[in-house]
C-alpha cells in the first residue's frame, strides 16, 4: 500500500471527507501490515506478534463493517477512539517481539531493524489520518 499523502490529508478538510479518507485508506494499510507480520519466519510463535496481528485484524474488520452516513459520523468516531486506544500497545509489543526473534536466532539485528523500520514507516501516514 502506498503511504497516505499529506496533500490527501489536507484535502480532507471536512469531517465527511476525513471519514471517506479513513474508510478508504486505513483498512488497506492494516491489511498490508498484517501481511508484513505474516511474512516473518515463525511469527505465530511469538505472542506479541500474534497480539499485534490480532489487533490489526480487529481494526480492519471494525472499519470494513462500518456503515458511515454523512449525517452521522458517530459510529466512525467511536471506532477510531477504540482503535487508537488498542493500537497504543503496538510499538512496545513489536520491540519485545523483535527481541524474542533475535534471541532465538530467527532474525538478525539488521533484518529485525529493517523490518521494524518498514512497519513503523508505514504506520506514520495512517497515524495522521
Amino acid at each position: 500500500a502506498q503511504p497516505v499523502e499529506l496533500t490527501h490529508i489536507f484535502k480532507a478538510s471536512t469531517p465527511e471527507l476525513a471519514a471517506e479518507l479513513i474508510l478508504r485508506q486505513l483498512p488497506i494499510h492494516f491489511a498490508t501490515r498484517i501481511k508484513h507480520i505474516e511474512a516473518l519466519c515463525e511469527w505465530w510463535s511469538v505472542p506479541e506478534l500474534v497480539q499485534v496481528r490480532n489487533t490489526l485484524a480487529e481494526s480492519f474488520q471494525k472499519l470494513r463493517l462500518l456503515e458511515t452516513f454523512a449525517a452521522n459520523l458517530e459510529p466512525l468516531t467511536l471506532v477510531i477512539h477504540d482503535l487508537r486506544q488498542r493500537h497504543k500497545a503496538i510499538v512496545p509489543l513489536l520491540g519485545v517481539a523483535m527481541g524474542d526473534l533475535r534471541h532465538r536466532g530467527l532474525v538478525s539485528e539488521a533484518d529485525g531493524n529493517k523490518w521494524l523500520d518498514a512497519f513503523l514507516l508505514a504506520r506514520i501516514s495512517t497515524e495522521m489520518c
